[in-house]
């Protein structure tokens, strides 16, 4: 018998045999939580959006509880001015020796927009989940350079207002970038300050203006696939913004052209004047995509800043199935066979049925959102893996591959039993500023079949059947 039958097996009482002796299940270790310790940072020179990482010990995983980060000191920008700084954030468990955090989304340490310096002391504690805290017995003295950056002014749909910085959003949404730099000299019309954006086609549809032409990735401009390169010379300040619907002159580059970024000819020829941003469909068997953008802003002295801008595009609705199933009832025993004799020196036998069955998948939805919700049978077959709505037959089915042997003087009979089973996916709504809501479950009903080669000495009568009776499990 196969490892799934097994398992069926095992959601139908009395399959056969003895029942197994059942290892009472050990209570799970109660860890402690204790004080950590910091012993290092790296790197000491950063910028907006890098990962600064926290290097010490007995640091909090999920599991007990979290760790948490305080920076207390000064903020000194490059101009002068002196800001207190008291901040606590929570870093990103590594292990218990290791903690990250994503230094942003901006400049955290003061509300001007300026490079400079923090001077102080890194603090830490354990938090767990009864509420307890353990601090580190000692704080770390840190000195961070902040670099200059590129910082994100606005990071959202076009048709939505969300705070900034946000990391996911929908498919099929207008999107509007808005950066700016800090630390970099702004642009002007004889000095421009250059934004170098590299997306990956896959991810971005983009329409705008060809010649006076209304349009979309024109081919002349845009690759089929893989990396593309937009272009933004800014000629007042040190903000640039696409996708805001309104058109932007922009240079268009197939492929990586962030390697060289002064070096791009900004010629007629790739001239684009850009007005949308689109995310790009999610296919069918997917619930997300990563479209990673990565920026480099160049100043007319040659100085840069660079970022890479995490973005998860979702499909509106996620259907999240994690592969398991319930028997939720089993039908009688069926023989599906006539008698086999072993004869004088026995038989080598394998399942057989004289008819087949056929029975039909469906599914439901069960939520609480009022008017219910609108999802594909695609987007749910692609998650469960089947048709949702097909009809499945005990002729094609794998489960029922057995052999066995039937000895001499002895006959048998194959038997079959059908399991409805019951598999659900959890049903989440994906928001366009990055909010999600549970909507439920989608449930689906399928059909599988138990095989049983039953023996005796006689026949007929037939041999009864080592499969249980049918039942409910509901």
């Amino acid at each position: 018998m196969t490892a799934f039958l097994v398992t069926t097996c095992m959601g139908v009482v009395g399959c056969g045999g003895e029942d197994p002796i059942e290892t009472p299940t050990p209570p799970p270790v109660q860890r402690e939580l204790l004080a950590p310790a910091i012993r290092n940072v790296a790197p000491t020179a950063i910028r907006a959006g890098q990962e600064l990482t926290i290097f010490g010990k007995d640091f909090a995983d999920k599991a007990i509880g979290e760790t948490r980060l305080v920076f207390e000191g000064v903020y000194q920008t490059t101009a002068g001015k002196i800001t207190p700084v008291k901040l606590e954030v929570v870093p990103t468990f590594r292990n218990q020796g290791v903690v990250t955090w994503t230094f942003g989304p901006n400049i955290p340490f003061a509300s001007e927009e300026d490079t400079g310096s923090f001077r102080g002391v890194l603090k830490a504690k354990n938090v767990g989940f009864d509420g307890a805290v353990k601090d580190a017995p000692q704080a770390l003295g840190v000195e961070l350079q902040v670099l200059p950056s590129i910082l994100i002014r606005q990071m959202r749909p076009l048709s939505a207002g969300c705070a900034v910085g946000i990391t996911e959003t929908t498919e099929d949404t207008k999107f509007l970038f808005e950066l700016k730099t800090v630390g970099l000299k702004a642009g002007s019309t004889v000095a421009p300050l250059r934004f170098v954006y590299t997306f990956m086609k896959e991810n971005f549809r983009f329409s705008g203006y060809l010649s006076n032409q209304m349009g979309m990735d024109p081919e002349s401009l845009f690759p089929q696939k893989g990396p593309v390169s937009v272009v933004d010379d800014v000629l007042n300040g040190s903000a640039s913004t696409l996708g805001s619907g309104a058109p932007r002159n922009v240079y268009v580059a197939k492929g990586d052209a962030s390697s060289n970024p002064a070096g791009i000819v900004a010629g007629a020829e790739s001239l684009f004047g850009l007005t949308y941003l689109t995310t790009a469909p999610i296919e069918t068997a997917a619930n997300y995509y990563d479209a990673t953008m990565n920026v480099i802003a160049i100043d007319s002295t040659g100085q840069q800043a660079s970022r890479t801008i995490p973005l998860r595009v979702w499909t509106p609705i996620e259907v999240a199935y994690d592969g398991n199933h319930k028997v939720v009832q089993s039908f009688d025993p069926t023989p599906v066979s006539g008698c086999i004799p072993g004869g004088d020196i026995g038989r080598d036998v394998t399942y057989s049925e004289s008819t087949s069955e056929t029975r039909q998948r469906t599914f439901r939805i069960s939520t609480k959102i009022s008017g219910g919700v609108d999802i594909k049978v695609v987007r749910l077959s692609a998650e469960f893996g089947f048709d949702v709505e097909a009809s499945v037959s005990s002729s094609k089915s794998k489960d029922l591959a057995i052999n066995g042997k039937i000895l001499p003087k002895e006959f048998g009979v194959f038997y079959r039993q059908t399991l409805q089973l019951e598999r659900r996916a959890k049903l989440t709504q994906h928001g366009a500023c990055g909010n999600t809501q549970s909507l439920g479950e989608a449930i689906a009903t399928d059909w599988t079949w138990s095989p049983d080669l039953a023996k005796g000495g006689a026949c007929p009568p037939l041999p009864a059947s080592n499969l249980p009776k049918g039942q409910s499990f509901e």
